[in-house]
């Protein structure tokens, strides 16, 4: 969903059936800096659902989290990927400026990004799986087959041109910057010179202006 199409409000739209109707103890809501875990919070706090006339926080308790620690009595969690990782790894607390910044601002483009954790093992590595570079659209589905390739080497955690670890270390080394940064994507190098690119700009226009003068013979007739 793009930008304004109202990715929260189906969220929130969501998670207050999965607690109302389904029984639901506790939801996380999971955003990658801290500005968007405050506006995710607005938005909870002005959610009125369409079978009560009171807004979401005075239903169930909503809270952001600004420490390691989770109130037993909140329904919805939000908090970021860097301050969940830090409760996994049993930090007493996170510097609440790791929470600023992004950590999958990797490149152009909107990415969807999915974490998996073990539960009950302190997280040595973390191995990835790209598939960033796949176009979809209506004509073009994402469609199971695409995850044949991860479902064979996840197991393992194999190594593809797809795929990669990055150590704890590594990742304690670059505050914990999850960028998903395939190291084995091929980069394509421009190696054409000015005189080469300035050459090319000529008989483009030239090609252009020939266009243009047949177009005005046409139009003069």
């Amino acid at each position: 969903m793009t930008t304004g199409s109202g990715k929260t409000y189906t969220a929130i739209s969501a998670i207050y059936r999965l607690i109302k109707f389904a029984g639901a103890r506790r939801v996380l809501f999971l955003v990658d800096r801290a500005n968007l875990g405050r506006q995710a919070l607005k938005e909870f706090q002005s959610y009125v659902p369409p079978d009560d006339n009171r807004h979401f926080h005075e239903l169930y308790n909503v809270r952001l989290l600004s420490t390691n620690r989770i109130d037993p009595v909140s329904k919805v969690v939000i908090t970021t990927v860097q301050r969940l990782y830090s409760m996994l790894q049993g930090e007493e607390e996170l510097d609440p400026a790791l929470e600023e910044g992004s950590q999958f601002d990797a490149g152009a483009g909107v990415k969807t990004n999915l974490l998996f954790f073990t539960k009950g093992t302190p997280t040595q590595s973390v191995w990835y799986y790209d598939l960033s570079n796949i176009k979809v659209g209506k004509k073009l589905p994402f469609t199971l087959d695409r995850f044949t390739d991860f479902f064979r080497l996840l197991p393992d955690r194999g190594e593809s041109d797809r795929s990669w670890t990055v150590t704890r270390a590594d990742l304690e080394a670059r505050s914990y910057d999850l960028k998903a940064v395939n190291p084995h994507a091929r980069v394509t190098e421009d190696t054409r010179t000015p005189a080469e690119l300035l050459d090319l700009i000529e008989a483009k226009g030239q090609a252009v202006a020939q266009a243009l003068a047949e177009l005005r013979g046409l139009t003069a007739r």
